[in-house]
């Protein structure tokens, strides 16, 4: 789905549990520590090089619009939709309260 809305690749990881958990992982990746993965590059380990700090501000979490999502499908859609309204500089509120053309491009 993301392929087809086109732009920029956007990443994303996903962290199951309390938040945490998420902060734990920065946490380890920012003091140089080690960070289990899975898959074929697993044995890379760390960071890679990356200044995490630098990066922080762009760590969106929890991740996804509030519409009530409940399950795989609807939490996708609220996903899908946050990374679109970064992406187009959009609030992701409803049409109906917006001021001006629906098409108009942000500054």
């Amino acid at each position: 789905i993301l392929g087809a809305i086109g732009g920029q690749p956007y990443a994303s990881l996903g962290v199951r549990g309390p938040w945490a958990r998420t902060r734990q992982l920065l946490e380890a990746l920012r003091s140089g520590e080690g960070v289990g993965a899975l898959g074929g590059d697993a044995a890379a380990g760390g960071a890679g090089g990356v200044d995490v700090d630098a990066h922080l501000d762009r760590l969106y979490g929890p991740i996804g619009l509030d519409i009530g999502a409940e399950g795989p499908e609807q939490i996708a859609i609220a996903v899908i939709a946050e990374i679109l309204a970064v992406r187009n500089r959009r609030s992701g509120g409803f049409l109906r309260f917006r001021q001006g053309s629906i098409h108009e491009v942000p500054a």
